[in-house]
């Protein structure tokens, strides 16, 4: 399960990454 939730957060960091560039 750990693994997962990190996996999201990444996810998760990335879109934001994304949302500020648009």
């Amino acid at each position: 399960m750990i693994k997962i939730i990190n996996y999201n957060a990444k996810y998760i960091i990335f879109s934001l990454l994304m949302t500020f560039r648009n």
